[in-house]
């Protein structure tokens, strides 16, 4: 039996580095816990407190990975990962708007390219391996196209 302020004291050390999914903070108490009872004891008080927040650590993961070039599919993926609540996740996409989304995407795969020229069915593979849907890969070509 592990004692609740050393579990306590482990998670807040976590969560003292960076945000975390509520998950990923089980997982990692886990790994020198075995008093599942106990990790969700410590989860539910660090919540309580706001210490621990999907939301808001979903709303940075978003904020993060979008200005890295990253789209929402991929963003979507690891968040559900994490097991974030789809309506977490939704209201956190949501705080970036498709323009953005489109942007952001066109100045990634334009970092790539030393010059615009042709545009080539490797754009739209490289742009879906980051995650871009099809209808944001079809206006960042139009802008591709517009600049050439």
């Amino acid at each position: 039996m592990q004692d609740y302020s050393l579990v306590l004291n482990k998670a807040l050390g976590f969560l003292a580095r960076r945000e975390h999914a509520g998950f990923e903070l089980k997982q990692k108490l886990q790994r020198s816990c075995d008093d599942l009872e106990l990790i969700d004891e410590v989860i539910d008080e660090c919540v309580r407190k706001d210490f621990l927040s999907d939301l808001r650590y979903a709303n940075h993961f978003v904020e993060v990975k979008a200005k890295a070039g990253w789209g929402p599919n991929y963003i979507r993926f690891n968040l559900e990962k994490w097991q974030i609540a789809n309506t977490i996740i939704e209201q956190s996409l949501g705080s970036i708007t498709f323009s953005c989304w489109v942007q952001n995407g066109f100045e990634w795969i334009i970092k790539r390219h030393d010059k615009i020229d042709s545009w080539s069915s490797s754009q739209v593979q490289k742009l879906l391996k980051k995650g871009f849907s099809m209808e944001i890969i079809t206006e960042i070509k139009k802008i591709w196209l517009e600049s050439a």
